[in-house]
């Protein structure tokens, strides 16, 4: 019980980790600003977000992509799961509202995805749900 209480909570806690850009950044090519983040529960290291952000010229507009990916490797009554998940916002720089966002979760044969699509005050969800 002690275990499934701690997956759901890391898996609720997920989202603040997408959000926070305080760590330490690793700079590439193109000025792709890249932070990296292990999670660990009890102590023991059992995964990582890899997360990015860019600007991009699409149709002659000036968007912030922000990608992230995350991948746990977790034992849960004995047996092996793997978890991945991954997000891909577009951003618009002025106000900081996302108007494009695909989420992906992967876990075993189960894969969820989903797409929203502000247009407006209008949002546009779609899933295979």
């Amino acid at each position: 019980m002690k275990t499934k209480y701690k997956i759901i909570r890391l898996i609720m806690l997920m989202p603040l980790l997408f959000w926070g850009y305080t760590g330490m950044c690793q700079k590439s090519v193109g000025d792709v600003e890249t932070i990296y983040y292990g999670m660990e529960i009890d102590g023991v290291i059992c995964g990582y977000t890899e997360s990015s952000k860019k600007l991009i010229n699409e149709n002659g507009k000036e968007w912030l992509q922000v990608n992230d990916e995350s991948i746990q490797k977790l034992t849960v009554l004995g047996q092996n799961v793997d978890i991945t998940m991954s997000n891909n916002y577009k951003i618009d720089p002025e106000t900081g509202r996302y108007f494009f966002c695909e989420r992906n979760y992967s876990n075993g044969s189960i894969t969820l995805q989903s797409t929203t699509k502000v247009e407006g005050d209008k949002a546009f969800f779609t899933s295979n749900i």
